[in-house]
């Protein structure tokens, strides 16, 4: 359980260390993932090559790359806080259940505060479940208040969840991910954003080179 007080005011803004040693920071907290739960830090790893290449795919600057990856690295940092009971169940979870799994996003939130970490991978972090229409999680957000880097994050998500193995179901695949999310576009998921994820995937190896090594050379 990591431990941390929920009564940060509203308006904390961490300051803004150097790359160098946000990276630093990033990665021994992803090590702490492992430790508890390899399944939640290979699916983050994951999310981190995949929303990188979306946002090399739309352009996007070095710094929000780098930011961006940080972020998705760290999207399910919450779950530090989340048994891994349930983390782990291959049954369809309780409503209480599916509650306290919930929290890993305000969870998330409240560590990445205590730490620190810059604003943009702090709303990863917190704003990872949300959605355009207002039916995501913790806040409902709508739109606009979703910011390009959360946007790109939600979707990258939602297609490893998808497209991969959960420990209650066998991986679904990518052609059944994509088409969920061409659903949802421009409802629940940027369609700009599923239109980047489909040109990083019709080349798998630009996906895999937005690999530690890789943000260790943006970080420089």
């Amino acid at each position: 359980m990591f431990n941390a007080t929920h009564n940060l005011p509203p308006d904390h803004q961490p300051t803004q260390p150097q790359a160098s040693s946000v990276l630093d920071q990033v990665l021994n907290l992803a090590n702490l993932i492992k430790s508890k739960d390899l399944y939640t830090y290979q699916h983050q790893l994951s999310v981190a090559q995949h929303a990188a290449a979306i946002a090399d795919v739309l352009k996007l600057p070095n710094d929000d790359i780098f930011n961006i990856w940080c972020g998705a690295l760290l999207h399910d940092l919450g779950k530090l806080n989340v048994p891994n009971t349930l983390l782990n169940k291959r049954t369809k979870l309780t409503d209480e259940e599916f509650y306290t799994v919930k929290q890993h996003a305000n969870h998330g939130r409240v560590i990445a505060h205590m730490l620190r970490l810059p604003e943009v991978i702090t709303d990863i972090i917190s704003q990872h479940h949300e959605r355009l229409d207002g039916s995501g999680y913790p806040y409902a957000l709508i739109g606009e208040q979703i910011s390009l880097p959360v946007r790109i994050v939600c979707v990258a998500d939602v297609y490893q969840a998808i497209s991969h193995r959960r420990p209650y179901r066998s991986a679904l695949g990518d052609e059944f991910a994509l088409a969920e999310l061409e659903k949802g576009a421009d409802q629940l998921f940027d369609a700009k954003v599923i239109w980047g994820l489909k040109q990083a995937l019709a080349k798998k190896a630009f996906i895999t080179q937005f690999s530690i090594k890789y943000i260790k050379k943006l970080a420089e």
